[in-house]
């Protein structure tokens, strides 16, 4: 599953550019924020594959550029330094230094057409995600933070109102409420959830078994049931790579 962030202060605008994000990728998860600073929070707080931009935030300030702002922010995150984003803009200037310094994807020029946003939106959805050694994620326990690397996680799991996350290295419990609560920090592009309890890092996969119902991990890692609502999804995430 997809994760999008779209950023931008025009409600219309923004309804339209969900509304082409869902026609692209039925199964996209779609946040929209309106401020910069309820942005750089939400992407501190969970992982997201796409971002689409709005320049100017705060359209009675003729010197606002706080979507650029963002988007250089985004930049200096290791997480996001590749990210793809797709800036919206009706200024030439900016739109130049975006593409320039900040390595944007594709811009989209308003007023725009929703086939055009659903076309960008498509190809930048395919984008590979990089997810390298140092990319971490901080786990938190009484007392104490866990910095664990994310491509050496290899399932996390609830049990007795305790998150379980098993990397390469081991197996580490923390207080968590539930396996959501990682699972929004993790790239929605490398993991999955096979059943309620359960996600599962897909390099890790070695096969679906489809009689059996379950998911078949790497090195003796183990097995998982697929959960009956999750069937579909799974199924349909891993045809499609």
């Amino acid at each position: 599953m997809k994760r999008v962030l779209i950023l931008e202060d025009d409600m219309t605008a923004a309804c339209l550019l969900e509304r082409a994000v869902k026609n692209t990728d039925l199964n996209a998860e779609v946040t929209c924020v309106s401020q910069y600073a309820d942005a750089c929070m939400m992407v501190m707080d969970r992982f997201f594959d796409l971002f689409i931009v709005d320049i100017v935030l705060d359209k009675s300030d003729v010197h606002d550029a706080s979507g650029l702002e963002f988007i250089s922010f985004l930049r200096n995150m290791k997480r996001y330094e590749f990210s793809p984003v797709i800036i919206t803009t009706s200024l030439d200037s900016p739109k130049m230094f975006a593409y320039d310094k900040l390595h944007c994807y594709q811009y989209l020029e308003k007023p725009y057409r929703s086939r055009d946003v659903e076309l960008v939106v498509e190809k930048a959805l395919r984008v590979p995600q990089r997810m390298d050694e140092d990319n971490y994620i901080y786990l938190k326990n009484e007392g104490y933070v866990w910095p664990q690397r994310i491509n050496e996680i290899v399932y996390v799991y609830y049990k007795e109102r305790k998150v379980i996350v098993k990397s390469v290295d081991g197996l580490n419990s923390f207080f968590y409420k539930s396996v959501s609560e990682i699972k929004n920090r993790l790239p929605g592009s490398h993991f999955l959830q096979c059943n309620r309890n359960t996600i599962i890092n897909k390099r890790y996969i070695q096969k679906v078994d489809v009689k059996q119902n379950e998911i078949v991990l790497k090195e003796e890692y183990g097995a998982f049931e697929i959960g009956r609502t999750f069937k579909k999804k799974i199924y349909e995430e891993l045809t499609n790579g």
